[in-house]
């Protein structure tokens, strides 16, 4: 369920990926354990088999040339992030990377990248990574439901996101700005963004989903609902089980008109 890996986040980014205050979620958090798992292990660089190095002309552009900054809502807080997909680097066809600077404190919110895996290398400063929660690929659920954790990475370290796992960011020290490249084994990648997908407001525009996926986390009867008509209402009602649809089901026009909000 999504209370599970909710749980499991720092407070101030499951705070922020639900679209409500710090006290909000203190009231809301799910009352289930924390199931934390280490994932990180230092590597002597000694045992490393080094490439020749090659001398063909390299392909490579300015940075500046062919970065765009994506600057959506919803993708943390004190924050900036740069992307580069084949759009950019037609040579990069199947390798695409986001590149995150951290102000002290910022984190990048939970997503799903729901097409490729990525590794993480850490460019400056110290940073918190997790994964956690996905499909699991057969009857054993607990890797997908442990939330893998490595704290203060720092240069040169790297951290690996399996394929359709959620994973979150931040700066770890509160004190010092951070830089990360995330880099994607395709052109480009789909995400889903924790925030978009399950928050309160929740703009994916269906008023059952935040309940039916996330363990009957409850909301703030103040929270607003973004509809895909582009509409704010106010208040959610509670659904029982037989309302419950998947998230990915497109509710008709007339079932959105005609919902009790």
């Amino acid at each position: 369920m999504i209370a599970e890996s909710y749980a499991q986040l720092p407070d101030k980014i499951a705070a922020y990926s639900m679209g409500m205050s710090m006290g909000e979620w203190a009231t809301a958090k799910p009352k289930m354990s924390a199931d934390t798992g280490t994932f990180f292990a230092k590597v002597d660089s000694a045992k490393f088999k080094w490439l020749p190095e090659e001398n063909a002309e390299p392909a490579a552009v300015n940075r500046s040339d062919v970065e765009v900054e994506d600057t959506r809502p919803g993708l943390g807080k004190g924050i900036q992030v740069w992307n580069i997909r084949t759009a950019q680097f037609p040579f990069a066809t199947r390798m695409s990377q986001q590149r995150i600077v951290f102000q002290p404190g910022g984190f990048r919110s939970l997503v799903w990248i729901t097409n490729a895996a990525a590794i993480m290398t850490v460019i400056s400063g110290h940073v918190n990574a997790a994964t956690q929660g996905g499909i699991s690929g057969g009857n054993n659920t607990g890797p997908s439901s442990t939330s893998y954790e490595a704290t203060n990475l720092g240069p040169f370290d790297a951290f690996y996101f399996p394929i359709r796992r959620g994973y979150w960011i931040e700066e770890a020290t509160g004190k010092e700005p951070a830089e990360v490249i995330v880099v994607f084994e395709v052109g480009n990648w789909e995400a889903l963004e924790a925030k978009d997908g399950f928050s309160c407001a929740n703009p994916l525009g269906a008023p059952w989903a935040y309940e039916a996926t996330a363990g009957g986390i409850e909301c703030p009867s103040t929270a607003e609902l973004v509809q895909r008509d582009g509409k704010r209402h106010k208040s959610l009602r509670r659904h029982d089980n037989s309302d419950t649809q998947s998230l990915m089901q497109q509710p008709k026009q007339t079932e959105i008109e005609n919902s009790e909000l």
